[in-house]
């Protein structure tokens, strides 16, 4: 099992790095630099008890985007982490929470065809084996042991996840009902406190007329600063903001959800790629091919995205200088 939760960290590998003239060349000075802190909080509950759970008000994910718990939750999964809950937080919020740290994980694959927003902590099981309540879910002395709840899009165990809770079983306690928390919840802190600079970074030039192919060979590390794993870039979008880059930077959280024009390349089906041509990228809305960069004001920015990586943020944002 490769390390938890990294945000796409560990080893690199190319399948094709450098064998492509790009005309959009992306290199780690161009990439954006991000910062991020979890809160995550704590529900205590019966211990051994066959808990209810539930992510019905999951509305707005990790970054504060709009999702629809009955279609985007595909499973739950309970981590067995031997780290106190301020060294979980630690970690997963520089992107990493290593598998030597998770002895043990249960999951709970939500079915295609199902539109349930619960379950029973009895639906969970460690592979095969179901989860044995009286005994896997229990009081550890000297909080040994912490319990951590992921809800994710995926089904990969500590990818992809849109909402994160502590669970501790505390005896005398008699709560058997857990609800998952939105990302951002209304007159609340969100969970996940991120900021990135993409205002300070290295502009990348990208030519006015066609080609226009995208090459990233030259990332190394994401905008935590992990080591990047190119097989776990899936997909790739170029964006229009109509507005300047100082209201791009305070909004840069949103960079999905404010742009004018986005086009999208879905590179699942060649994981591993470091190059794509941008006259393959569809509109999210019409999808209509990418003719160019057209306005030629306002901001245009390219990420590169990673759908199991544990923050729901690109692996990659650079912002163009269409000439």
């Amino acid at each position: 099992m490769p390390p938890l939760l990294a945000a796409c960290s560990s080893s690199n590998s190319s399948s094709d790095a450098g064998t492509t003239t790009s005309t959009i060349l992306i290199t780690d000075d161009s990439n954006y630099k991000a910062t991020s802190s979890l809160a995550i909080s704590t529900v205590k509950t019966t211990p051994g008890a066959d808990l209810s759970i539930s992510w019905d008000k999951l509305t707005t994910n990790l970054l504060c985007s709009n999702i629809d718990p009955t279609t985007t939750i595909n499973s739950v999964n309970l981590l067995e982490v031997t780290l106190s809950k301020d060294d979980i937080q630690k970690d997963l919020g520089a992107g990493d929470l290593p598998a030597k740290n998770v002895p043990k994980y249960f999951n709970f694959t939500v079915a295609s065809s199902n539109t349930s927003t619960s379950a029973k902590l009895s639906d969970f099981a460690y592979g095969t084996n179901p989860i044995l309540l009286d005994s896997d879910y229990t009081t550890h002395p000297g909080d040994t042991l912490t319990y951590l709840l992921l809800f994710a899009k995926g089904t990969k165990t500590g990818y992809g996840n849109q909402s994160m809770l502590f669970l501790e079983p505390t005896d005398g306690e008699t709560n058997t009902t857990v609800t998952a928390p939105a990302g951002c919840p209304d007159g609340s802190d969100p969970i996940l406190t991120f900021s990135a600079d993409i205002k300070n970074r290295t502009k990348v030039s990208a030519p006015i007329a066609a080609p226009w192919v995208v090459d990233w060979h030259q990332i190394t590390k994401d905008g935590w600063g992990n080591e990047v794993i190119y097989v776990k870039v899936d997909s790739l979008f170029v964006a229009h903001y109509d507005m300047t880059l100082d209201q791009l930077q305070n909004r840069v959280r949103e960079m999905e959800d404010i742009a004018t024009a986005k086009y999208k390349i879905d590179l699942s089906k060649v994981l591993g790629s470091t190059t794509a041509d941008l006259s393959k990228a569809e509109d999210v809305t019409s999808g209509k091919t990418f003719s160019g960069f057209t306005p030629t004001d306002g901001v245009w920015a390219l990420a590169l995205e990673c759908s199991t990586c544990y923050v729901p943020a690109p692996i990659v944002v650079a912002i163009l200088n269409p000439s």
